[in-house]
């Protein structure tokens, strides 16, 4: 119920911005593009922070991912840009590179956005305080753009 309201509110709301704004060719946007590793982002912006600060809890084991390629990770979203996704995408890979595989949830409803900043912030701090042994895992939650929607992140092994 609460969907479908939500989807009708989107529909009218769309509706109404249709003859009030003109829609650029995404082609001609700089710094806008899908991003191809999801299919659920409808635009790629660069080197985005779009998060607050975020609860870390360690879970450090033996078949958590290896440190060095969550570093590779980190060092690769640089200019990455950022991700939005719904809540009826359920738990969404953003990004993974070897082991290291970044997740996220959120049950917003008209969906959230997280910056490639913020993951690339929430891979190193998770090393910096969790890390041990070569490896690391780690969970945590923040609130994100754009309405503060909490959004549930974990480090996971692939």
């Amino acid at each position: 119920m609460q969907l479908t309201k939500s989807l009708a509110f989107l529909a009218a709301a769309l509706a109404l911005g249709v003859d009030a704004a003109p829609v650029a060719d995404p082609q001609s946007s700089p710094g806008y593009g899908p991003n191809p590793s999801s299919p659920d982002t409808t635009r790629l912006n660069k080197r985005l922070d779009k998060c607050g600060g975020s609860t870390f809890t360690g879970e450090t084991s033996s078949g958590s991912p290896l440190i060095v390629d969550c570093q590779q990770l980190a060092n690769n979203l640089s200019g990455s840009g950022s991700w939005w996704f719904y809540v009826w995408a359920g738990t969404k890979e953003l990004a993974r590179y070897g082991t290291c595989r970044f997740m996220s949830y959120t049950v917003a409803d008209f969906g959230v956005s997280v910056g490639d900043l913020d993951v690339k912030d929430l891979i190193r701090n998770s090393i910096a305080k969790v890390g041990r042994d070569g490896r690391v895992g780690a969970k945590g939650s923040m609130n994100c753009y754009p309405g503060g929607d909490a959004v549930w992140w974990y480090i996971w092994h692939t």
